[in-house]
């Protein structure tokens, strides 16, 4: 619940504060800000597990962990139920949410790995009585992901049968790893390291309230390719793994999750789908299709020398056997009435007479019926489930289903959930749909470093223009407010004037005064070691100058982080927007706050239908719409202003809106409102007056926009320590100190920095060095064969050499790649902090001298 990982704070028990949740919740005279807060300080979030049908269902981790906790066979962690089943199991339940990774599912098909096939054996019994055989102990493990009785055996590459398998696979079926994976490993120490290799480096973030956070802490995934040499190469930084593949249509989006520190490496899983979990129904449902394997069986086991051309291969779990036509199809009619994202999968390549079942957790499904693609959002109904193997075939998608692969143009196709509440964003160019859904999440959710605030909203206005899963949304939770909508609806006009140059706006005074963006917030702040205790219900002012120079706040709780730092958890709370605050649309725009004028300090439009005066709430600059392709906005506000009709626009008064179809290729009957600037105006760009023009027209209606979590208040405070180490520290605003950037190099080169270090270089002590004759580098970093020693001597400048010396060896101790949060880094005495992290990108050469 915290932006800084390493704080520690003390909850109290969820049990004990049921009573006072629910009494909050039915409180009317409650806002969303006081339950926000306290789903803050117990961490019970059920009451936001009561999402509508279609909102639920298509939140796919949130169905894995469901399924996984809902099996009676399995450990329940803790000792009980989830309370919060929508949420990514971790072992901070309060406020970290796992990223589940892709991974080869080598646990139910052969894979090559270093030109070697390789495959999970869960029998010594060969043909259909090891496939039972398999499947037997798979239902008797008790768990869904770790298998201890198991090996990984190398096939020889003479069998003919697994090599016809595998030739079956230019690509794997999709298939990730949670967190759950882990925990099961972690409670079993056999046979530990194999599995630990298949399910490595799992990463986490800061866990993300409110409907949007939901949703996307429920979709999205890292993509990074298991490696079997990731030892020694760092695939975080490999730009080639994070390019979209063919193969994830239809199952990963192709717009990227701007928020991941990686951009492009976290994406999210298309609308729709979801995770197989081995569960009870998966292995009752592939013991059903094994009797109608044995009443088919022809041979069984399969050898090159059985094989005909009319009879099928049937494979499992590194098993094979041989089986009739008659039976191949039989097994395809069964597999169509399971109706199930746990059911098995079935690969049928009915060209080479091969079908494969896999029963695997982590396969990505994706919902198949008469309704997918129409624009209807109950995709789950009657629907068989099919993984990408199945969908990306050419062929076998008909095959199984009977119904043909969508369009790849079809939005059902491969986009996100989140873009499906975004009106007009298929008129918005690249990367503006996917920065759009960073925009809402920033919204409403925590960030994640320390110093900054949360953002929870006081009141709620609902958008003017709307998406059919928007108003579904709406509609299904009216009462639920503190599953919030963020935003505010403005009356906006676009027009470039001297103060909204590029991303930067004008306000009106008015936004303030109704307290359209009032909200509350929490912020965990460092304290010195000279303040006093700190009680709750402290008032923090401006003459805590530790704290923040233009903020008040009243304190929760003093604490300890894990390294004995001490810090204070406090409430903030704000009606206004301040200079220097953000905003944001749902077209990826973000803005700063330039100016905030009064009515009659505001530049002069007039409407060209009515010629009356129009006062907007924001002003944006035209081009920042225009050179970043994000039409949608314009149209958005276009079909906002017809619905509402009314250029004195109350948001907090309004109760009209229009549902507009986001996947309708053909724009919707609208009327364009523009109005006219007068050149008279002292604050219209110098570049639009000119004596043929008297008056210059700029395009205005009715935008969503939200309040990001970037405040002025967080970025403006008095530095109360410096962080003192070896290496900089990570993450912004770390330890309130002034950060070393691009302005701070300007500065100090505009101060004669480069002068002085030329100074300083030229007048230091020259030394004498031995340089390698082949290389030109110091002979101590020489890496030349030993056989050559040819060496020179050579006269340079005493900094140069010590520099390169520690240049050297900071890259040479990359090569162990030291791990970020090993004990090693945390120790500052320790030599070794010099080296680099797995995380800082390596540095090959040294220097090179010569004469």
């Amino acid at each position: 619940m915290f932006a800084d990982e390493d704080n520690t704070y003390d909850h109290p028990s969820i049990d004990d504060n049921n009573d006072l949740l629910d009494e909050l919740v039915t409180s009317k005279d409650k806002s969303i800000s006081d339950i926000y807060n306290i789903s803050l300080k117990t961490g019970d979030w059920k009451h936001e597990s009561k999402l509508p049908l279609f909102i639920d269902h298509a939140l796919p981790t949130r169905a894995m962990y469901v399924d996984y906790f809902n099996e009676p066979r399995r450990t329940i962690r803790y000792g009980k139920e989830t309370i919060e089943p929508e949420c990514r199991l971790s072992y901070d339940v309060l406020g970290v949410c796992s990223i589940p990774r892709l991974y080869r599912p080598l646990v139910s098909l052969p894979i090559i790995i270093n030109n070697s096939i390789h495959t999970m054996i869960y029998s010594d019994i060969d043909g259909i009585d090891g496939i039972s055989e398999s499947i037997k102990y798979l239902s008797n493990s008790g768990t869904s992901w770790y298998f201890s009785n198991t090996r990984l055996m190398q096939i020889d590459r003479n069998n003919v049968v697994m090599n016809r398998v595998i030739s079956c696979y230019r690509f794997q079926p999709l298939h990730i790893f949670s967190d759950i994976a882990i925990h099961e490993i972690a409670q079993h120490p056999t046979g530990i390291e194999i599995w630990r290799r298949l399910f490595d480096n799992i990463e986490d973030f800061t866990r993300r309230p409110g409907i949007f956070g939901i949703i996307h802490d429920n979709s999205i995934i890292d993509i990074r390719p298991y490696d079997h040499d990731s030892e020694i190469i760092n695939d975080s930084r490999n730009i080639e793994a994070r390019l979209t593949q063919d193969h994830w249509s239809g199952f990963i989006d192709c717009t990227y999750t701007p928020m991941s520190l990686e951009a492009g490496r976290i994406r999210s899983v298309v609308h729709g789908c979801k995770y197989r979990v081995m569960t009870s129904i998966t292995i009752k449902m592939a013991k059903s299709i094994l009797n109608l394997v044995r009443s088919g069986i022809k041979f069984n086991t399969a050898s090159n020398k059985n094989i005909t051309a009319e009879d099928w291969i049937f494979y499992c779990c590194g098993k094979a056997c041989i089986i009739t036509a008659e039976c191949a199809m039989d097994i395809v009619e069964l597999w169509r009435s399971f109706r199930s994202h746990n059911a098995p999968s079935i690969h049928a390549f009915n060209s080479i007479r091969i079908m494969v079942m896999t029963v695997s957790s982590g396969c990505i499904m994706k919902p198949i019926n008469a309704k997918y693609g129409l624009n209807d959002y109950n995709v789950w109904d009657n629907a068989m489930w099919v993984d990408s193997i199945v969908y990306n075939t050419p062929g076998m998608l008909e095959f199984m289903t009977g119904y043909k692969r969508l369009d790849t143009n079809n939005p059902f196709d491969n986009v996100k959930m989140g873009i499906h509440l975004i009106p007009f964003f298929l008129d918005d160019e690249p990367p503006r749909p996917a920065l759009a859904t960073s925009m809402s999440m920033q919204a409403i959710c925590r960030p994640r470093v320390e110093l900054t605030s949360t953002i929870a909203a006081k009141h709620e206005f609902l958008p003017v223009v709307r998406t059919p899963l928007m108003q579904s949304l709406i509609e299904a939770m009216p009462n639920r407010q503190y599953i919030s909508i963020p935003g505010v609806p403005l009356l906006v006009v676009f027009a470039n004037m001297k103060g909204n140059y590029e991303d930067s706006v004008i306000i009106n005074k008015s936004i303030n005064d109704l307290g359209l963006f009032a909200h509350a917030s929490l912020v965990h702040h460092p304290v010195p070691d000279r303040v006093p205790v700190l009680k709750a219900g402290y008032k923090l002012t401006e003459k805590d100058k530790w704290f923040r120079p233009h903020a008040n706040a009243t304190v929760v709780k003093e604490g300890l982080s894990r390294s004995k730092a001490r810090y204070v958890t406090v409430r903030m709370e704000s009606s206004v927007i301040d200079i220097g605050d953000k905003l944001g649309t749902w077209h990826g725009q973000k803005f700063t706050v330039s100016s905030i004028l009064s009515d009659d300090e505001m530049p002069t439009f007039i409407c060209c239908r009515t010629n009356e005066r129009i006062i907007p709430h924001i002003i944006v600059a035209a081009t920042s719409v225009h050179n970043r392709g994000t039409l949608g906005q314009i149209y958005e506000s276009w079909i906002g202003m017809q619905t509402v009709d009314n250029i004195r626009f109350d948001p907090s008064k309004n109760d009209k809106y229009v549902i507009i179809d986001s996947f309708d290729e053909q724009l919707p009957s609208m009327q364009q409102y523009s109005c006219y600037i007068n050149n008279n105006d002292d604050n219209i760009m110098e570049s639009f007056t000119n004596d043929d023009c008297k008056y210059v027209k700029a395009d205005y209606g009715i935008s969503h926009f939200w309040l990001l979590s970037h405040l002025a208040r967080d970025k403006q405070h008095y530095m109360n320590e410096y962080p003192m180490s070896a290496t900089p520290k990570k993450g912004k605003l770390r330890g309130s100190s002034v950060r070393f950037g691009e302005m701070e190099t300007l500065s100090m080169m505009s101060g004669g920095l480069i002068n002085s270090l030329s100074y300083l270089s030229d007048t230091s002590d020259l030394v004498n060095v031995t340089v390698c004759v082949k290389c030109r580098r110091l002979s101590l970093l020489c890496d030349c064969p030993t056989s050559h020693i040819d060496e020179t001597n050579i006269l340079v400048r005493n900094p140069l050499v010590r520099f390169d010396i520690f240049r050297s060896i900071y890259s040479a101790n990359g090569i162990t790649q030291i791990d970020d949060d090993s004990e090693i880094v945390r120790d500052e005495s320790s030599i070794q902090l010099e080296g680099k992290h797995k995380s800082d990108p390596f540095i090959a050469e040294s220097f090179k001298y010569y004469t």
